[in-house]
C-alpha cells in the first residue's frame, strides 16, 4: 500500500479511500490475530493432554518397575532363610 509522505496533498476522496484501505488492513489483521490466538489455544490444549498422558504412563512404569524389582523380589528362599539360619547358628 501506497502512503504519501504529506496526508495534507490528498483530496478528501483519497483520504476516505485511504481510511478505507487502513481499516480493511487492520480488520484482517485483527482477524490473523484471532486465528492465531485460536490454534495457539488448541497447541496448548494438546500439549497439556500429551504431558498428563506422560504423566500417566511414567506412573505405570514406576508401579510396574516396584512391583517387578520390589521387596517380593528380594525375598529369600526358604531355602535360603535355612542357610542363614545354619550361619547364624
Amino acid at each position: 500500500m501506497y502512503l504519501p509522505a504529506d496526508l495534507n496533498t490528498l483530496s478528501p476522496e483519497q483520504l476516505r479511500a485511504l481510511a478505507t484501505q487502513l481499516i480493511a488492513r487492520v480488520e484482517d489483521r485483527d482477524r490473523e490475530i484471532e486465528e492465531k490466538t485460536r490454534e495457539v489455544g488448541e497447541k496448548e490444549r494438546e500439549l497439556r493432554y500429551r504431558q498428563t498422558r506422560i504423566d500417566q504412563l511414567n506412573q505405570e512404569i514406576s508401579i510396574l518397575r516396584r512391583y517387578q524389582f520390589g521387596r517380593r523380589s528380594e525375598q529369600l528362599s526358604s531355602d535360603q532363610m535355612n542357610l542363614l539360619d545354619e550361619a547364624i547358628d
